[in-house]
């Protein structure tokens, strides 16, 4: 089977969610009768929730890092660009076929709730405690759980690697040196 053209995965138009939201619902832009079919249309959720995704990315980065709104505006965009080049990569290679488009509007429409969260910080801000009221609460030691825990996960990782390692070799014998006893052994 020939993979689709590339060309196929990407949508360069911008704003051409207005365009879709449009054909999709039946909205007249004169007709304020035709507005509640925008509500619950599948290109307005998703324009929506484009919005809302990196809102809260936006807040963070104004109310805890306290940067500026241009960098606010490019970390945004590369946050949307990471995004998408996830999901035309096929998540990196992982899948044969991008499974999403790379789509200009989700970059626009992504930056744009990175910016609309840093706008709304300020108002969050009032309402939330100081930041360095937090930051002197935070207790940084280490408890004593996390030794045996990190043990456990590391003992765990070895585990499965090894089994990964069985898997991809396709259950065939895999020879390694067992270096107390001095001998060669087959993992089997």
């Amino acid at each position: 089977m020939r993979p689709p053209d590339a060309g196929s995965y990407f949508q360069w138009i911008p704003f051409h969610f207005v365009t879709d939201i449009v054909r999709e619902t039946g909205v007249k832009p004169g007709r304020p009768s035709t507005y509640p079919h925008l509500f619950g249309d599948r290109a307005v959720l998703q324009v929506a929730f484009n919005v809302l995704l990196t809102i809260p990315f936006g807040l963070f980065l104004r109310y805890y890092f306290r940067t500026h709104w241009i960098r606010c505006l490019l970390l945004s965009f590369g946050l949307s660009l990471s995004f998408e080049t996830t999901q035309v990569t096929g998540i990196f290679g992982i899948f044969d076929y991008p499974y999403r488009l790379f789509d200009v509007d989700d970059l626009i429409t992504n930056t744009a709730g990175g910016m609309l969260g840093y706008v709304a910080a300020e108002w969050f801000a009032s309402r939330l405690p100081r930041i360095d009221r937090l930051d002197a609460e935070v207790d940084l030691t280490p408890p004593l759980i996390l030794i045996p825990y990190a043990v456990g996960l590391f003992a765990m990782n070895v585990w499965l690697g090894m089994h990964l390692i069985r898997f991809v070799l396709g259950r065939r014998r895999v020879p390694f040196h067992d270096r107390w006893s001095g001998t060669r052994q087959v993992v089997r």
